[in-house]
């Protein structure tokens, strides 16, 4: 009976530490904030190989990103992981993409995340390009990358979308001072 116990015990302890250790490792840090994200995260399949550095979620992943509405969602995501530091390397993101990275949401059948340039590329194809929705603006293309810390979007392939541009709109005087000058009438 007491060893019966003692080994509960001794399991409990181990189950415990192998849950901190697997939840630990899907802590990603964020660079500009010098702090650590928490994903949590659901897959049908998990695979965890530490000498390595990489871990995959297959079978409907879903990453949330804790205390945030950021997530990512794919068939398949892997993460590559540095083996001595434990820093995220990339994420690579494949079959039916979604997600919302820092106030853009994207869909894609491909996502790439590099997290030391803290750049994404999104792979789509021309019969179903990647799409990126950023407030009143759009953009679909096979291609689009994101370079997140220069605010910029490049796209290639059969590009399509719409953008939000707003006007100043002018004084009905400074319009009619405009007209004059246009006609040489003062």
């Amino acid at each position: 009976m007491k060893n019966r116990k003692h080994k509960i015990f001794i399991n409990s302890i181990i189950m415990t530490g192998i849950f901190l250790m697997i939840f630990t490792s899907f802590s990603l840090t964020a660079e500009e904030e010098n702090k650590t994200l928490i994903y949590d995260f659901t897959a049908k399949k998990t695979s965890i190989a530490r000498k390595t550095g990489i871990t995959i979620f297959e079978g409907d992943a879903k990453m949330n990103v804790r205390a945030s509405d950021e997530f990512l969602n794919a068939d398949k995501v892997t993460i590559y992981r540095d083996v001595e530091t434990g820093e995220l390397i990339k994420m690579v993101a494949e079959g039916n993409v979604d997600m919302n990275q820092q106030g853009i949401k994207a869909t894609c059948d491909k996502a790439i995340f590099y997290e030391q340039e803290n750049r994404i590329e999104l792979e789509g194809t021309e019969e179903k390009p990647a799409v990126v929705d950023e407030e009143n603006n759009r953009m679909e293309a096979p291609k689009i990358i994101l370079y997140r810390d220069e605010d910029r979007i490049e796209a290639s392939g059969n590009v399509t979308g719409h953008v939000e541009i707003e006007r100043q709109e002018q004084s009905s005087e400074k319009s009619e001072e405009k007209n004059q000058d246009e006609t040489g009438n003062s």
